[in-house]
């Protein structure tokens, strides 16, 4: 005797499908290229890069607020430069501090020390997004969320981010972010 299907054995059976497909209709999930890049907004899960264990958002928050505290307890100069060094104590496997003033510059850069003193209020990753302006607005705030598409220093491939930002002074902020797939 075959057991008979209700409308509700039906209709959890097309939820549970829904909810499986979604990170990869939303694309905020799967594999196969690059996360689409969205603004600020609510945090979806994420996974990490290249096999690595899982960069979760509570360990990036809790990595900028470090640096945060850092930026208080020794001064703007001082913090730039430990944030700069990718050896230094602000870079765990694909974690590292970034820190940009309000008018784009990059201050220090623990992933691409090279591009620290450039300005990238312009910079737009592959789908559009302004990601200095996004960041900025979102630091302006106090502190948020921000997704778009940055080339992965581990990896060297074009990969989804999502970076949380700290608002440090009146004109700049620190931030740091997880890669997603």
């Amino acid at each position: 005797m075959r057991p008979r299907l209700t409308r509700w054995t039906v209709l959890a059976g097309a939820v549970l499908a829904l909810a499986l497909a979604a990170p990869a209709l939303l694309g905020c999930g799967g594999t196969g290229g690059a996360a689409q890049a969205t603004a600020t907004g609510s945090s979806p899960a994420a996974t990490s890069s290249a096999g690595a264990a899982a960069v979760t958002e509570a360990q990036v928050v809790d990595f900028v607020q470090k640096a945060a505290d850092y930026v208080k307890a020794h001064g703007k100069n001082a913090a730039l430069n430990v944030f700069s060094d990718p050896q230094g104590e602000f870079r765990d496997g694909e974690l590292y501090i970034f820190a940009e003033d309000f008018a784009g510059t990059e201050l220090a850069n623990g992933g691409q020390p090279e591009i620290v003193g450039q300005n990238l209020i312009d910079l737009k990753d592959p789908n559009g997004v302004m990601i200095l302006r996004e960041l900025i607005a979102a630091a302006k705030k106090g502190s948020g969320w921000v997704s778009y598409v940055w080339n992965n220093p581990e990896t060297g491939q074009e990969q989804g981010k999502r970076a949380y930002v700290i608002k440090v002074g009146d004109d700049w902020y620190v931030g740091s972010g997880m890669y997603v797939q």
